[in-house]
């Protein structure tokens, strides 16, 4: 079963993409994951595409709950980093671009809880292919419920993450004052 999971179809899909991509993570998979820690959660698909940045796209919660699970136990033993920084490659964004751009509340508040958890809050200040950064969704579309959540990450986040420019030359307070917050 180790094999299997870290096999790729001829699409280059993981087992686990495959998984996810269907909104689907048995309960046996899940148990192996957990318990063997031996799977690439973070390997891409042909797309660029991990399994966690499929999950988020697809609005499935407790797939990503499940995902975000795995990065924590993983993290524990091994020590690696979560793809909550890995890029997909055709525009550059995070899971974390994609969950803060999402009008998923849930969603959000999941994602920012894992940052806080793990202490991965420079997750913040990546940007994408528009030199656009999940601070800069969070800043304009985050309901008033995550701004002390908001608060609490960026009091971790480098000085210069309240000053970073996106392509138009916006910073994260512009996108808010946009947003008439």
């Amino acid at each position: 079963m180790r094999q299997s999971t870290r096999s790729i179809n001829r699409k280059n899909n993981t087992s686990l993409c495959g998984a996810v991509w269907r909104c689907h993570l048995g309960k046996l998979m899940q148990k192996y994951l957990n318990e063997t820690g031996v799977a690439k959660i973070d390997e891409t698909d042909d797309e660029g595409k991990t399994p966690l940045y499929m999950a988020v796209t697809n609005g499935n919660l407790g797939m990503v709950k499940a995902i975000l699970r795995l990065f924590r136990n993983h993290k524990k033993t091994s020590g690696a980093g979560t793809s909550l920084t890995k890029k997909e490659e055709s525009g550059g964004g995070t899971p974390l671009h994609r969950a803060m751009e999402l009008n998923d509340e849930a969603m959000k508040k999941v994602m920012l809880l894992h940052l806080e958890q793990t202490e991965d809050s420079a997750a913040l200040e990546i940007p994408d292919g528009q030199g656009v950064a999940p601070l800069h969704y969070l800043a304009a579309f985050a309901s008033e419920a995550h701004m002390e959540l908001m608060l609490k990450l960026l009091e971790k986040t480098s000085d210069e993450a309240l000053v970073m420019r996106d392509a138009r030359v916006d910073t994260p307070l512009h996108w808010m004052a946009r947003q008439n917050k």
